[in-house]
């Protein structure tokens, strides 16, 4: 499986170039895989409940979320930020199969979406699991250059 690029939805490139990243640290970051039925939106699509329908699913159960620990958020230079957190072990659904395209990041007590990540960009479907575990590498999650 070839992961591809992280991408930021617009909503919280303006939450960051406005300053307003309390709601970050504050209230975690939940991570949900999606489903290859989701389009991605980064202009369109502001809150998870836009892209809830998307979740993964098996069995008609949905594939859990979950919280991201061991996270922080590290401020280099001018407008350098980069954001860090332990691996995810235990995306799940009772032990079925099921099919994970995208990893949807969002605030977990406001719902605005992070970004996401393309969970094998080669396929159209998405990768099939009965349990999904990501491993960020050394450089973290993600960085954002934001214009100053």
């Amino acid at each position: 499986m070839a992961a591809g690029k992280f991408f930021f939805y617009d909503i919280w490139g303006q939450k960051e170039a406005s300053g307003d990243i309390s709601f970050m640290i504050a209230g975690g970051i939940n991570a949900a895989v999606l489903k290859s039925s989701y389009t991605p939106g980064t202009h369109s699509h502001s809150l998870f409940s836009q892209i809830s329908s998307h979740q993964a699913t098996a069995s008609g159960s949905i594939v859990n979320a979950l919280a991201l620990s061991g996270r922080h958020i590290s401020i280099s230079g001018i407008g350098n930020v980069k954001y860090v957190a332990s691996n995810i072990s235990g995306f799940s659904a009772g032990g079925a199969t099921f099919k994970a395209k995208y990893l949807a990041l969002y605030g977990a007590s406001s719902s605005i979406l992070m970004g996401f990540l393309d969970l094998d960009t080669g396929a159209t479907t998405g990768v099939e699991v009965s349990q999904l575990d990501i491993n960020w590498n050394s450089q973290g999650i993600a960085k954002n250059k934001l214009n100053q």
